[in-house]
């Protein structure tokens, strides 16, 4: 069995103050949040949050410290600085098989990741389709930035 089809998808994030993420699967998560608990401080300290709350809080330009739903949720001083760049934001929608991307900048963004080779477009596209999404492709953003007609890939 190919690996690369047995990874599951991302679920959640961990986010350091080094704005370094990663990336977590849901029972990882699961295993991960009781420790985060544990040795939050309230000085500088990773925390976790929904792939889905980061992506919304980086399409409606939401600082980090502002991010409902993250773990532990104390805010440090250092939170406010901690921004996650919207090129990595980019990717991981496109590891996640996402197909459609809410802002000009996120657009951009994945442009840079996806189009800079014919191999890169089809890394993109295969990710959708690890992730049981191709029917999604048709008429999306990903098909558009990548330019690529559907057969080809």
């Amino acid at each position: 069995k190919n690996r690369s089809q047995s990874t599951p998808p991302p679920d959640a994030v961990v986010v350091f103050p080094s704005s370094e993420v990663l990336l977590l699967a849901e029972w990882e998560a699961d295993q991960l949040l009781p420790l985060l608990w544990e040795y939050s401080t309230p000085t500088q300290h990773p925390f976790m949050v929904n792939l889905a709350y980061l992506r919304e809080a980086a399409d409606k330009q939401i600082p980090i410290s502002k991010i409902t739903m993250r773990v532990p949720t104390q805010t440090c001083s250092l939170r406010s600085e901690i921004k996650v760049a919207d090129l990595t934001v980019a990717g991981l929608q496109l590891f996640a098989g996402e197909t459609m991307f809410a802002t000009k900048e996120r657009k951009e963004s994945v442009t840079a990741l996806a189009t800079p080779t014919v191999a890169a477009k089809k890394a993109a596209l295969q990710l959708v389709s690890l992730r049981g999404r191709q029917h999604m492709i048709s008429r999306s953003d990903l098909e558009l930035i990548c330019n690529i007609d559907i057969g080809e890939a």
